[in-house]
């Protein structure tokens, strides 16, 4: 009798859980206009997904679950305790502090900085939601103002090269040394043509300072029309064949005893460092860059 009422609780109890479960539609916009490419991530969960071009998204989460809601140049924000299973998701614009524009002289002094190969060795794959920050510092060379005037980034040649990536800088936190707060609010959006090359990205006009703790150029991946994917079959040890999905470009990376300053974010996650080690060397992202002082 006591097995059967226990057996019996947890059949209502997994009925009671799937009740919860339900389909999220909804779309991100302003009080005018659709915001494109938005995160929506559950955060109890470490999942999320990207709205598409319209801000358009579907999302499977349960009824207890807390959504947070992030755009490029928006605050962020919270969603819970949901009525209805469509919704509209109204962001405010976020308040930037523009940096006084600086007129600089033609015997400008430029510095070139990063990674010396011509071409990249490994790389990091991409996949919908990932942000991978480089730590550019400032140079020693000279106690002047110093404004990051371009980056480059080494696009391998693997599979779905035309990857869209979105370049945002970012302040480092005062708490630990990794990305914080967007510095400008415009989207850079590359979108390669083209893999075993190199692609320069010119950052004069945003005037991005660099402080005494430096700042996070990164590199954000998000699904566009059509799907940037390939299916792929892995063979497994016992012999099996499973399909999966290969999703956009490798962006390149380089193998040294150098430190690493490469941070890595995925969607409903907290940002992390990958120090796996080969012979005593780590990976860091390939990235060339100049400085103006």
């Amino acid at each position: 009798m006591k097995t059967c009422l226990i057996f019996y609780l947890m059949i209502l109890f997994q009925s009671n859980l799937r009740a919860q479960n339900f389909t999220l539609e909804g779309v991100v916009k302003d009080s005018n206009n659709y915001l494109a490419f938005s995160s929506i991530e559950v955060l109890s969960k470490k999942k999320g997904i990207i709205a598409d071009e319209l801000g358009r998204f579907v999302i499977e989460i349960n009824k207890t679950d807390t959504l947070l809601v992030k755009s490029l140049g928006f605050k962020s924000k919270y969603i819970s305790n949901f009525i209805s299973d469509n919704i509209i998701i109204l962001l405010e614009p976020d308040t930037f502090l523009l940096n006084t524009v600086t007129v600089i002289p033609k015997n400008q002094e430029i510095i070139k900085k990063g990674y010396t190969g011509n071409k990249a060795k490994g790389g990091y794959r991409s996949k919908p939601g990932t942000i991978i920050a480089y730590l550019i510092q400032k140079d020693n060379v000279s106690n002047s103002e110093q404004i990051l005037k371009d980056v480059s980034i080494f696009i391998a040649n693997d599979e779905v090269v035309n990857t869209p990536i979105r370049i945002r800088c970012m302040s480092v936190s005062t708490n630990i040394t990794q990305p914080d707060k967007d510095m400008y609010k415009e989207s850079i959006i590359l979108k390669p043509n083209k893999g075993g090359k190199w692609y320069k990205i010119d950052l004069t006009n945003f005037n991005i300072k660099i402080p005494e703790n430096g700042v996070f150029v990164c590199f954000e991946y998000f699904e566009d029309k059509p799907n940037y994917y390939t299916e792929n079959i892995m063979v497994k040890s016992d012999g099996s064949k499973v399909k999966y999905q290969s999703y956009g470009n490798t962006l390149g990376g380089y193998w040294s005893t150098e430190p690493n300053i490469t941070w890595h974010k995925t969607i409903g996650d907290k940002w992390f460092q990958r120090l796996e080690k080969i012979n005593s060397e780590m990976m860091n992202v390939a990235v060339k860059y100049s400085i103006v002082y």
